[in-house]
């Protein structure tokens, strides 16, 4: 009974999520956004990277997306580079294109096919984050959690120095 219950508080403790280990390395990576355009580490070096996996039905991504707009307002003129990718496989450009357009986010948002950039970064969920730093390397990372504003704002900011 015992280890039963052991087992069921490590389970329910990896379901609340929060921060992650990071390689530290640079990892290749790119997608294409809904307006064909193409993103990737490489062409991000030189500023901090936030990529945020979701899903539109995602009520963790929900609670997460005010606070990356907000993010995203407040590091306007500054370097950042911020992108979102769907990572659920039935999602299409017109369900991005309303998620952008009812959290007001103004950045490139891509379908992320085959989960190929997620299964880079070791992603197995949605509401996840990986934060590089302005050399490309992976600083920063939260996996099926809904990191703060304050949490989003000063991973940026460190990955900036």
């Amino acid at each position: 009974m015992r280890a039963l219950l052991v087992i069921a508080a490590l389970f329910l403790a990896g379901c609340t999520g929060g921060p992650a280990p990071v390689s530290g390395e640079v990892k290749a990576w790119s997608f294409t956004d809904t307006e064909g355009m193409t993103h990737s580490g490489e062409s991000s070096k030189g500023e901090p990277t936030v990529l945020f996996f979701m899903a539109t039905w995602c009520s963790k991504c929900q609670t997460t997306a005010p606070r990356l707009t907000q993010l995203h307002h407040e590091f306007m003129g500054k370097p950042l580079h911020l992108y979102t990718l769907s990572h659920d496989p039935t999602e299409d450009a017109s369900d991005l294109s309303a998620w952008k357009a009812k959290y007001n986010q103004m950045w490139p948002h891509g379908i992320d096919q085959g989960s190929t950039v997620a299964k880079t970064f070791g992603i197995t969920k949605q509401s996840s984050i990986v934060v590089f730093n302005k050399d490309g390397e992976e600083f920063r990372k939260w996996i099926y959690a809904t990191p703060s504003l304050d949490e989003l704002r000063s991973a940026v900011n460190d990955a900036s120095l």
